[in-house]
């Protein structure tokens, strides 16, 4: 057991939940995307120095959250891609875990998960990071209109979801 423990502690934490961007990945992500906003601290694109998790999104962002708190981040994101005032597009750099409950999310909302070959070196470390990267995008306009349309959801489901949603209240995040 006690093996195993260490195992975790060495490839899949880190001393820093940050890890800025490559330069580089993040230039090839844009000639894709086309992006307009980062929320995240140090931005790659633009030059906003707001709190992300309190402020609305541009309209095609892409966020390199702090690892440590993937699932804010991704809870807001889906927030602001369902108000559907701005953003049309989202595309997190997150790490390559799909046994978690925010990549479970993630799919659920629809995802594209584009997984990126090799380990990518991010530019505040020495060396490669210690776990897989994946880029997942969400990149429609109404995502239940979506969902019906897939049937993934019935028509039953989906007039619920919107009045659950019109009743939303946003969270707060220091």
């Amino acid at each position: 057991m006690m093996m195993k423990n260490k195992f975790n502690r060495i490839h899949f934490s880190s001393i820093k939940g940050e890890w800025n961007t490559p330069q580089e990945f993040f230039l090839f992500l844009n000639s894709l995307f086309h992006f307009t906003f980062d929320p995240c601290k140090p931005p790659v694109i633009g030059n906003f120095k707001g709190n992300g998790l309190k402020e609305h999104w541009g309209k095609r962002v892409f966020c390199n959250m702090p690892y440590d708190e993937v699932m804010k981040w991704i809870s807001w994101g889906w927030m602001e891609l369902c108000e559907g005032k701005t953003v049309e597009l989202i595309a997190f750099l997150i790490p390559g875990r799909p046994d978690t409950e925010w990549f479970d999310r993630l799919y659920k909302w629809g995802g594209q998960f584009y997984k990126i070959k090799g380990r990518l070196r991010f530019s505040n470390h020495n060396n490669s990071a210690p776990f897989p990267s994946m880029v997942c995008a969400l990149n429609w306009k109404n995502p239940l209109e979506y969902w019906k349309k897939l049937k993934i959801i019935s028509e039953e489901e989906y007039l619920l979801e919107l009045a659950t949603r019109r009743a939303i209240i946003r969270p707060q995040y220091s």
